[in-house]
C-alpha cells in the first residue's frame, strides 16, 4: 500500500514538473516574440527619426545658405548694383526683409522640362500668344526678347527695353543681353515683373527648346499655335482606348511620322 502510494507520489511529482516546464517553454517564447517585435519597432523608429534629422538638416542648411547670402550683399561697402543676381535682393517684388529670411521649409519638385516651352527659344508668335492668354502689356514679348538676345537695339521699334531703361530705375541694373540663367531673372524685365509668377509655372529655361508632344500639356500646344482640333486629337491618341491619361494603354508618339496616326 505504502508502495502504492509513493509509486503515485513520484508520478505526480513528475507531472508537475511537466506542467511547469511546458509553461516555461510557452513563456519564453511569448518573451521572444515580444522582444523581437520590439526589435524591430525600435529600429523602424529609428529610422524615421534619423530621415527626419535628415530632413531638419536639409532645411536649415538651405536657409543658413540664403541668409549667408543675404547678409553678405547687404554689408557690402559699395552696395551699387551691377550685376543681375545682386538686384534680385534688392527687387520690388521680392524685398529683402526679415519675413524673407524667416523660412521654414522648402520644396523640391521634379518637371518634365521637355514639357514646356523655352523662353530662350521660343519665337514672338507664341510668347505673344502667351502673354495674350495672360493679360500681360502687348510690349512683354519685345521686353523678354531684349533682354536676351545680345544687342542693345530696341525690340520693335522702341517697344521693348534695354539698358538705358533700367538704369533709370531707382535700383538701377544692366539690361543682361544673354539668355535666360534660371527663371527668376523675369522679375527684372520690364511689363513681366508683376506676373512673373505665371512664366515660372508655364515655361523652362533648359533644353534645347524642342517640345516632347508626349507629355506637353494642352495649354502648351495651344502656346504653340495648334488648333484645338489637332490638340484633341493628340490627347485622344495619347490616353489610348480607355481614353484615360497616365494608363496603362497609353500611347506613345515615337516620331514626327507618327502624327499621321490620328
Amino acid at each position: 500500500m505504502r508502495e502504492k502510494k509513493k509509486i503515485e507520489s513520484t508520478v505526480g511529482k513528475k507531472r508537475e514538473r511537466g506542467i511547469i516546464l511546458v509553461t516555461a517553454m510557452w513563456i519564453m517564447l511569448i518573451i521572444s516574440v515580444i522582444a523581437v517585435y520590439i526589435n524591430a519597432n525600435t529600429g523602424f523608429q529609428l529610422n524615421t527619426s534619423l530621415k527626419s534629422l535628415d530632413s531638419i538638416e536639409m532645411k536649415y542648411a538651405a536657409k543658413g545658405l540664403i541668409a549667408k547670402i543675404a547678409y553678405d550683399i547687404s554689408t557690402r561697402e559699395n552696395p551699387a548694383i551691377t550685376k543681375t543676381s545682386d538686384s534680385f535682393f534688392n527687387n520690388s517684388y521680392i524685398p529683402l526683409s526679415p519675413e524673407t529670411l524667416n523660412i521654414s521649409s522648402f520644396t523640391v519638385e521634379i518637371k518634365d522640362e521637355e514639357s514646356m516651352i523655352n523662353l530662350n527659344t521660343a519665337a514672338q508668335d507664341i510668347l505673344d500668344r502667351f502673354f495674350t492668354t495672360y493679360n500681360f502689356s502687348e510690349n512683354a514679348s519685345a521686353c523678354l526678347l531684349d533682354w536676351i538676345d545680345e544687342d542693345d537695339d530696341d525690340t520693335n521699334n522702341g517697344f521693348g527695353a534695354e539698358s538705358d531703361y533700367y538704369i533709370s530705375l531707382e535700383n538701377g541694373y544692366y539690361c543682361k543681353n544673354a539668355p535666360l540663367s534660371c527663371s527668376e531673372e523675369i522679375y527684372f524685365i520690364r511689363d513681366i515683373e508683376s506676373k512673373g509668377e505665371s512664366i515660372i509655372q508655364n515655361f523652362t529655361i533648359l533644353g534645347d527648346g524642342k517640345i516632347n508632344i508626349n507629355t506637353a500639356s494642352e495649354e502648351t500646344m495651344q502656346f504653340l499655335g495648334f488648333s484645338e482640333t489637332l490638340i484633341e486629337k493628340i490627347m485622344d491618341y495619347r490616353k489610348g482606348e480607355d481614353l484615360i491619361l497616365y494608363t496603362e494603354d497609353d500611347r506613345w508618339f515615337n516620331t514626327p511620322q507618327d502624327l499621321s496616326l490620328i
